[in-house]
């Protein structure tokens, strides 16, 4: 019978891979604009007027991503490889962009009764939602909230 030979020894892991590096905030959401706002009332009366709001403000842009982590080196023989030394790797898409700011005319929060007499409300122009990996919503632009 003849001598039996033993395998070589396994290679050496790899090393690990750096942590990626954080992305940035995001901006805001748009202020509101409103021609009227009225909160905490009973019966509002306008009597031939005309409110127009101005334009909702425009959503932020969604944050830069952030990296990904660097691969560590191969091992060598039984020897495992070396970490990564910095987190270099491609970015990871921006993150989705902040909403528009609204526009009504007239924005009642309290249910107040009305009393219109030859009364116009207009809304102004919405805020545009803010770029990003998927944009941010259009801002509302309608005469009333109710």
């Amino acid at each position: 019978a003849g001598t039996i030979q033993d395998g070589g020894a396994g290679g050496g892991a790899g090393g690990g891979g750096t942590g990626g590096r954080g992305g940035q905030g995001g901006g805001g959401a748009g202020g509101p604009s409103y021609g009227l706002l009225t909160t905490r009332v009973g019966v509002v009366e306008i009597v031939s007027s005309t409110l127009r709001a101005g334009s909702g403000g425009n959503g932020g842009p969604g944050g830069v991503g952030g990296n990904g982590g660097d691969r560590g080196d191969v091992g060598t023989d039984s020897t495992g490889g070396d970490g990564a030394d910095s987190a270099d790797g491609p970015a990871a898409s921006q993150g989705r962009g902040a909403r528009g700011g609204s526009s009504f005319g007239w924005f009642d929060e309290s249910d107040a009764t009305r009393v219109t007499d030859d009364s116009t409300f207009l809304a102004g122009n919405a805020g545009r939602g803010g770029p990003g990996s998927s944009p941010g919503d259009d801002g509302d632009a309608r005469d009333t909230n109710r």
